[in-house]
């Protein structure tokens, strides 16, 4: 709820793709492979290609959609299906996509915190961690910062003015 109401707030279209497909993506080196009336076919693993096909008619685009991955693991965090969120939007700048990627987060929590007082209070009581929702600005300050260590570590000064100046 809290992920379709933000992005329902912010004029995206939510997409049903098809979770059944004849094309591979990703390399297709972990797709669950299966006969489909003769046909061979696949569980998808990212509904991007779909989505993307929507942007010209619909603008700004989501799903919240099942994926599969044919990953033998003998773990327990590994999951061969699971409920992902792709979002698509057309013709952004990377910095727009932060922005948009920041505002899903800081936004979605804000929701979570406000619809489930309770359960998330069951759950701070529990756990030695605090419960906050993440400050705006967290993904370019982070970015910021791990850009420049890259940049003194690679002794690559004569870029570091130039990521400086470009964030004023």
């Amino acid at each position: 709820k809290a992920f379709r109401d933000h992005y329902y707030d912010r004029d995206y279209v939510e997409v049903t793709p098809p979770t059944m497909v004849q094309c591979q993506v990703e390399g297709g080196s972990t797709l669950f492979k299966f006969d489909y009336f003769g046909e061979e076919a696949y569980l998808t693993q990212s509904s991007q290609l779909y989505l993307e096909t929507c942007i010209p008619a619909l603008g700004n685009v989501y799903c919240i959609a099942q994926s599969y991955r044919a990953e033998s693991s003998h773990t327990r965090r590994h999951l061969s299906e699971f409920t992902h969120i792709e979002g698509e939007l057309p013709f952004i700048t990377f910095e727009q996509l932060l922005e948009a990627l920041e505002d899903l987060v800081c936004d979605t929590a804000q929701r979570v915190m406000d619809l489930n007082t309770d359960n998330l209070y069951w759950t701070y009581t529990r756990s030695s961690r605090s419960l906050n929702v993440p400050s705006r600005g967290w993904i370019t300050r982070r970015l910021s910062s791990t850009a420049k260590n890259t940049i003194s570590e690679r002794k690559m000064e004569h870029i570091s003015s130039s990521v400086t100046t470009s964030r004023k």
